[in-house]
């Protein structure tokens, strides 16, 4: 077993209390491909610390789409929903689940097996004066291409809640066909943390996946 690699990891455990943590599932080696994705690009918007973004986002590597969807009611809040990180080899991160960052010294623990420069680039994204930083992270996934997609680049006040809608895409038949190599993709978003008691994460069935005290 490698003793490197269990470091980061009870680090996380001790740390847990400053973030939630849901459904863990057991780790399975991922494929070669990049273990980090730059968030997508503004398109020469400007942001404001808040994730305001003067463009809107788009990739054409990314699988993630930032679009004003319906699928929850209330009101959308100030601040845009952002992808700031993705990889296919999240096992040497993450075991399956969702966490809510609202430290910064717990997302800079988690991220640790990146090595600093990338921590630092993923980190620089962040303003936790405001802003939380969650990941979602659905276990293994059978090939590459499978993925997840924002059904709304806002959170939606609802009462005291905040809601975080989330699709999660599988492969296609295509990538499916191509590719037989067992990934494990996560993500990490940047949105507000401010103006609601609890923020609640919800499926494109409606269906509320998990929450965070916030």
């Amino acid at each position: 077993m490698n003793l490197f690699k269990l470091t980061p990891v009870i680090a996380i455990a001790t740390l847990l209390s400053a973030c939630g943590v849901l459904e863990w599932n057991t780790p399975t080696a991922g494929g070669n491909g990049p273990l980090f994705s730059p968030s997508p690009s503004s398109n020469g918007g400007t942001n404001d610390g808040a994730g305001n973004d003067g463009a809107a986002n788009s990739s054409a590597g990314s699988r993630t789409t930032l679009a004003s969807g319906a699928g929850a009611t209330g009101t959308p809040m100030n601040g845009q929903v952002k992808q700031i990180f993705e990889t296919e080899r999240c096992n040497d991160l993450s075991r399956g689940g969702f966490i809510w960052f609202t430290e910064e010294f717990v997302l800079d623990n988690w991220l640790a097996p990146l090595g600093p420069d990338l921590v630092a680039q993923v980190k620089s994204q962040v303003d936790f004066s405001k802003q939380g930083a969650l990941l979602v992270d659905y276990g293994v996934a059978g090939s590459t291409g499978a993925g997840v997609e924002l059904l709304s680049d806002r959170l939606i006040k609802r009462g005291k809640e905040a809601v975080f809608q989330i699709k999660k895409n599988k492969a296609s038949s295509k990538d499916r066909k191509t590719t037989q190599m067992v990934t494990h993709p996560c993500y990490v978003f940047v949105m507000p943390r401010l103006g609601f008691d609890e923020l609640v994460i919800q499926s494109e069935q409606g269906d509320r996946l998990t929450s965070f005290k916030n």
